[in-house]
């Protein structure tokens, strides 16, 4: 986690991840009539961490590390083909992101020092989508 000059490495493993999960949030909506639809996720999560150390040696005795992210995508999006067998889409967009960063060194040497970081930005989508209805017999067991 990084803020200005001062960055802490965040070592965590899958399973870290999990014990350092404040909150998460995933959702997804897909709503169409007809021809048209609207298509959209929404992802928020909240990590905090205590590192035992840091890489400023004496300087400071560790950090906690506050790390909040937020993203949303709504997607409009046209039905091109349509039968009973499989359709496709072409889908137009834009994903907005936000983080949000803390850092609390520790004193060591210096004084403790916290700093906080937001950061925010919109990116342009533009995708397809195709789906398939598989046949029944994909999904059943044979018999016998």
């Amino acid at each position: 986690i990084g803020i200005n000059n001062y960055v802490v490495p965040v070592n965590a493993s899958f399973s870290d991840v999990f014990k350092n999960l404040n909150f998460g949030y995933m959702g997804a909506l897909d709503l169409r009539k007809r021809r048209f639809g609207l298509l959209t996720n929404v992802v928020y999560s909240k990590l905090t961490t205590q590192e035992a150390s840091t890489p400023f040696g004496l300087l400071y005795a560790g950090a906690k590390t506050k790390s909040k992210e937020f993203f949303v995508d709504p997607e409009f999006y046209g039905r091109l083909v349509n039968t009973s067998r499989y359709s496709v889409d072409a889908i137009v967009g834009v994903r907005v992101w936000r983080l949000d960063n803390s850092l609390n060194l520790r004193a060591g040497l210096l004084p403790a020092l916290s700093l906080d970081n937001t950061q925010s930005w919109a990116d342009a989508l533009l995708g397809g989508r195709f789906r398939v209805s598989l046949p029944r017999k994909f999904f059943c067991e044979p018999e016998g």
